[in-house]
């Protein structure tokens, strides 16, 4: 698959089984911001399940990108703003990247959870709460999508 994007199929069952058995080891649906807020706060007795396995599969997520990344012969590490994005905000586009993340961290404490957790263990559930949050997800982006399309020359 070197040089190709994995089928879609193959994508759904890769994630389908990873929410399987996260969610048989943990006891609880997948979610990665969960799992974050779990290894930032381990004394909160409110989390679920050890530490150590949610650092495991956050670990294991970055180990899968870095994977990916080097066998497709894509990687590389970058700490500067893309083309569109300096395009777009010029010498603030590292600010307008940092204001960006506070606000999709703020909006993952708003919601109950991050895309990954209500999209794909939520919406399988057909827990409401997901089904309206993932619909919300999926507006905004394509709002945002052709926002930014009609602002690119």
């Amino acid at each position: 698959m070197t040089g190709q994007y994995w089928p879609f199929w193959a994508g759904a069952l890769a994630l389908g089984g990873i929410a399987t058995l996260h969610a048989v080891w943990l006891g609880r649906p997948l979610g990665v911001s969960g799992s974050l807020a779990r290894v930032a706060r381990p004394s909160d007795p409110a989390g679920v399940g050890s530490v150590w396995v949610h650092v495991a599969f956050l670990c294991a997520i970055a180990a899968g990108a870095l994977a990916a990344a080097m066998i497709r012969g894509t990687f590389r590490i970058e700490l500067a703003p893309g083309p569109s994005l300096r395009q777009l905000y010029g010498p603030w586009a590292l600010v307008a990247l940092a204001l960006g993340g506070a606000l999709v961290g703020a909006g993952t404490r708003m919601a109950g959870g991050c895309t990954s957790g209500h999209g794909l263990s939520g919406c399988a559930r057909l827990v409401p709460s997901s089904l309206i949050a993932t619909g919300c997800f999926m507006a905004a982006a394509v709002a945002t999508s052709l926002l930014l399309k009609g602002l690119a020359p």
